[in-house]
């Protein structure tokens, strides 16, 4: 059984995330003022993986090349501009 979970990301350069291992990001965007991501998760999944998240405003370098763009967000009004990656993930 499938379902959308949603997880608050922090406004930092790179970060960590914890979900299932069969799991799908889907897309960024803000709610309640939070930056967050959303997924898919397999219920009956019990394994997980840690991926990594990439949080960059305009102008900001990315090195990693292989990173997956999620999507841009404005925040504060659009007084900010912060642009979401997709590190990759790997298994736990």
């Amino acid at each position: 059984m499938w379902a959308i979970h949603k997880q608050e990301l922090q406004i930092v350069d790179e970060q960590n995330i914890v979900i299932g291992a069969e799991s799908e990001l889907l897309s960024v965007d803000v709610q309640r003022d939070k930056l967050c991501v959303w997924y898919t998760v397999d219920l009956d999944d019990a394994y997980t993986q840690r991926r990594k998240i990439y949080v960059r405003g305009t102008g900001h370098v990315l090195e990693d090349g292989d990173a997956v763009y999620l999507g841009t967000v404005l925040m504060m009004n659009g007084d900010l501009v912060f642009h979401v990656f997709d590190g990759g993930g790997e298994a736990l």
